[in-house]
Parts: C-alpha cells; sequence; structure tokens
C-alpha cells in the first residue's frame, strides 16, 4: 500500500503481547465497522490468505507438505521443488 509492503501473520491461541500499549487483539468482525472500507477489504483479502494457507498444507498429489511461494499466493509441493 502506497509502495509499502504488507504482511499478515496468523497468531492462533497466541497470548497478547506485553508490549501491546493501549490495544488488544481483536477478531475481524469486531474490528471491520471499526476501519474504512479499503482497510476492511485489506483484512477481508489477509484473513482469507491465511485461512486458506493453513486448509491447503498439503500436496493434493503427492500428499507432501505443501509451501507457501510467491509471496504466499501458491502453495507449492516440498517434494518436487
Amino acid at each position: 500500500r502506497d509502495g509499502r509492503p504488507l504482511f499478515a501473520v496468523a497468531l492462533a491461541d497466541a497470548e497478547e503481547p506485553a508490549g501491546l500499549a493501549g490495544g488488544r487483539f481483536a477478531g475481524l468482525r469486531e474490528v471491520v465497522a471499526e476501519v474504512g472500507a479499503d482497510d476492511a477489504a485489506l483484512l477481508a483479502y489477509a484473513r482469507a490468505m491465511v485461512i486458506w494457507q493453513q486448509r491447503h498444507g498439503y500436496c493434493g498429489t503427492c500428499g507432501a507438505p505443501a509451501a507457501p511461494r510467491d509471496g504466499g499466493f501458491v502453495m507449492a509441493c516440498t517434494a518436487h521443488e
């Protein structure tokens, strides 16, 4: 965004960081009404990408583990690299 890279990080079952100054962890449904349309769309897209990667952890052909490639937009078989 504006020439800067953005990243999404899955923090399933993680505890809130101690240094989270005045903030808190919240689900997408809790915050989507509090941000602008562009940020809401970006958050929804990031959440969808994280879920897609979690659900596609294995190669559909041979069953070997898959790993994200091309910035996370491809899940590649690790047995055929």
